[in-house]
């Protein structure tokens, strides 16, 4: 189970040459964090849709992962810059990022996350990075999307990826303000043909309904559901509403009424917020459930249902707020060899000790041993041992 991460550099390493080996070291995948249990995987930067409720553009340049090419980091609604990297470029690294797992339950990678990975300029990226991380790396995939999937394109997705552990996400935010408030993306309809030609190609497509934005889909959630169902989709995840000033006034821009968003936010400026839609969230919940749809909360939670595994936020069937009770974190964490639990300890205490490993009640505890010199441990440590234990991780330092 446990994939050596040293093993799989050397191969690539005879793949590459000093030049392009320089050029994976010094991309922005070598050292990105991760967005809680899911590390975004970009293809490129910008985005051509310009959809009015994108919040993309007031996030901090290394969130955006600009690439090298785009010397000003800023975000902007143009035609995308391709990710000048091989698919074995990123493996290497991602490799070199001391964040990530590999395999099965390993991190899972997200695509979408900047920008839309489908886009044609972005397309070829995609598809070789999905080949390179299925074969070199096995981590679990999930991409979102609004492009029209064709059935030649899913074709080309699943033939592209050497395992199953794919979840799709097909993004819909409304039927009736669709043209005004994403004016460039393809239409509903086609999103819903495309949750039917992924469908039919063998995954579990989970209809994104994100953002959630108040007044805006507020009377046709229902609706929107009821065509998922039909169009073949497994469930949903419904999703908050980050919101700026900016984004308010392109949004008013676009002739959309904002009076319900601006009573949820009535001190709204520059700075990026969610506002409240739990009662939304609430509302999809409970509708999915009437059509029986799978319902959830989390895009880690579609991703774990999708490829049959248990959520690398397992301990999360024990908050109320964001757990819904389906059945893949039923499944018990995985049992691992000690020789496995030995190896992916001195991967992440490459210099400590570790004194003591306890797994007792669902968690588990390690005492470690500073090496001479060292002060603390590094933030992230706890989070990816969580991730590959699918139990919390309690670290104490002795």
């Amino acid at each position: 189970m446990y994939i050596n991460r040293l093993d799989i550099k050397k191969k690539l390493e005879k793949k590459l040459t000093p030049e392009t080996l320089e050029q994976a070291k010094g991309d922005f995948h070598a050292w990105r964090q991760k967005c809680v249990t899911m590390l975004p995987i970009v293809s490129g930067n910008n985005c051509s849709l310009a959809c009015s409720y994108c919040y993309i553009q007031s996030m901090a340049p290394v969130l955006s992962g600009a690439p090298s090419t785009q010397k000003s980091g800023e975000f902007a609604f143009k035609e995308p810059t391709p990710l000048n990297l091989s698919g074995e470029q990123l493996c290497y690294a991602l490799l070199e990022n001391k964040e990530i797992i590999l395999g099965e339950y390993g991190t899972p990678l997200a695509f979408g996350h900047i920008s839309e990975p489908f886009l044609p300029s972005l397309l070829d990226n995609t598809l070789e990075y999905f080949k390179a991380i299925s074969t070199y790396l096995e981590n679990p995939i999930q991409f979102s999307t609004k492009m029209f999937i064709t059935p030649e394109l899913a074709k080309k997705i699943k033939s592209s990826l050497k395992h199953k552990l794919v979840s799709p996400l097909v993004t819909i935010t409304t039927l009736k303000d669709a043209k005004k408030l994403e004016p460039k993306a393809p239409p509903p309809e086609e999103r819903f043909q495309s949750i039917t030609n992924l469908s039919k190609a063998g995954y579990k497509v989970f209809l994104y309904l994100r953002p959630l934005i108040p007044g805006v889909v507020t009377g046709e959630i229902e609706e929107i559901l009821k065509l998922a169902k039909k169009a073949g989709a497994a469930g949903v995840v419904g999703g908050g509403f980050r919101l700026t000033l900016p984004l308010l006034n392109r949004m008013r821009a676009a002739q959309i009424d904002v009076s319900e968003i601006a009573n949820r936010a009535p001190n709204i400026d520059d700075k990026q917020r969610y506002i409240y839609t739990k009662d939304l969230e609430d509302r999809v919940i409970k509708l999915a459930h009437d059509l029986k749809l799978v319902a959830l909360r989390s895009t880690k939670c579609a991703m774990a249902y999708a490829c049959k595994l248990p959520s690398p936020s397992l301990y999360w069937q024990y908050n109320k707020n964001i757990c819904t009770k389906c059945k893949p974190c039923e499944k018990e964490a995985p049992k691992y060899k000690k020789s496995d639990i030995d190896k992916i300890l001195k991967e992440v205490f490459p210099t400590e000790t570790i004194v003591s490993y306890k797994d007792e009640k669902g968690a588990v505890e390690i005492a470690v041993k500073l090496s001479e010199g060292k002060t603390s441990l590094e933030p992230w440590v706890p989070r990816v041992l969580e991730t590959y234990l699918r139990k919390p991780v309690t670290i104490k330092r002795q």
